[in-house]
């Protein structure tokens, strides 16, 4: 390792290592490639988890900032995150990335998806399930027919 690499790991080591770690992609349980605006960069990393209480968290982000986390050799930041809202049943999955090109500057992107995973358990979800089930049933015998004559 370069002495870049083993600083950056001592700093990391020293911030809180009850949620620091370098994770390979299955580890981290993340898609094995994220297509930046700069570039391709490979699942997993170093991750912190971010919990407790907004106080603990602020305290982590502060101590993250006061020991050098990110530096030159950080290329790209990825901020993961989940939400619920019970009044509606959604679920909402979101990723912010915050790239570092060599040029120098900072790209920002972000991806959020909301999906209602639910919708079957909700009231007239049955009738949504027949429905579907019966397009899939009819395109899959017009398939069958057209494809046999």
């Amino acid at each position: 390792l370069s002495p870049v690499c083993l600083g950056s790991l001592r700093r990391a080591a020293s911030i809180n290592a009850e949620y620091m770690g370098y994770e390979e992609t299955i580890e981290a349980r993340d898609a094995p490639w994220y297509r930046g605006i700069a570039s391709y960069y490979r699942g997993g990393g170093h991750m912190v988890y971010l919990r407790g209480t907004m106080n603990q968290t602020r305290t982590q982000l502060h101590t993250m900032r006061d020991n050098g986390y990110i530096d030159r050799a950080t290329r790209a930041v990825f901020v993961d995150f989940q939400t619920y809202n019970p009044n509606e049943h959604v679920h909402t999955i979101g990723r912010l990335s915050f790239e570092f090109p060599i040029s120098g500057g900072l790209l920002v992107e972000m991806d959020i998806k909301t999906w209602n995973i639910l919708r079957y358990l909700e009231p007239g979800g049955w009738v949504l399930f027949l429905v579907e089930f019966l397009f899939v049933g009819y395109l899959t015998a017009y398939t069958f027919i057209e494809t046999s004559a």
